[in-house]
């Protein structure tokens, strides 16, 4: 946790398997997911979605939410009630969405109907919208649940810009994604970020970040005027493309 100036670190879990690491925050209150393997060393076979809340003010992470569902691939975002709302993969069928208030779970079925890796984050209203990738096209994808039930997908990028994503919605309703395409690891500028976002009047478009390392690691959150402010991890920065011009 970073706070006035410094970060502490503080052990929350062991365990075997911790992956789909993922964290938001919501009301000064934060909250992250791991998908955690507490039996099987090595394996990820019984892993699933544990959500954990930090107490503000003892600075303690305790478990408030844990799916019993075995997943390996899963994320989440907290509502404004503190409802947990969660997007998990299972070894059968399309990514499944689940909301708890940390007592229990309500299964609200099929996300949508894809086991393309899959993301969620909630609008100004709790509204859900799901990002994911077509794939092998590399392109990301936006689906929203219009007022009849009916899904409403968009595609992002018609361009191959993303092996990898993060996203999220700020208090205007307007979504904002950051997504990686992999090139050549060892290729320096074939290994690119992209910021993209939805203007209300001309739509999306899409622009480089950076250049770096194959490995992708992200976040976006919004600060208090609502523009977003991005993290990018596991990344050695090659060259920062400049941005475009007036």
């Amino acid at each position: 946790t970073y706070d006035a100036g410094q970060w502490t670190d503080q052990l929350v879990e062991r365990a075997f398997s911790c992956g789909s690491p993922h964290a938001v925050e919501r009301a000064g209150i934060a909250y992250f997911m791991l998908d955690v393997d507490r039996v099987s060393p090595g394996s990820s076979s019984r892993a699933h979605p544990v959500i954990y809340k930090r107490d503000d003010a003892t600075g303690v992470w305790a478990t408030f939410a844990e799916h019993s569902n075995m997943t390996w691939i899963g994320n989440f975002d907290v509502d404004s009630a503190g409802r947990v709302h969660l997007v998990w993969l299972p070894s059968n069928r399309p990514f499944q969405y689940s909301i708890s208030n940390g007592s229990g779970w309500i299964e609200k079925g099929d996300a949508i109907p894809t086991r393309q890796l899959t993301e969620i984050a909630l609008g100004p209203n709790d509204e859900p919208y799901f990002a994911y990738d077509e794939w092998p096209a590399q392109k990301p994808h936006l689906v929203s649940i219009n007022r009849d039930g009916s899904l409403r997908d968009e595609v992002i990028s018609q361009r191959p810009i993303s092996n990898g994503f993060e996203f999220g919605v700020d208090p205007a309703g307007n979504p904002h994604l950051v997504s990686y395409k992999y090139g050549n690891s060892y290729t320096p500028g074939s290994n690119i970020y992209y910021y993209s976002h939805r203007d209300p009047l001309t739509g999306w478009s899409s622009q480089p970040l950076v250049t770096g390392w194959w490995q992708f690691g992200a976040s976006i959150v919004f600060d208090e005027c609502g523009l977003p402010v991005i993290g990018l991890s596991n990344v050695a920065l090659q060259t920062v493309v400049p941005p475009p011009g007036p």
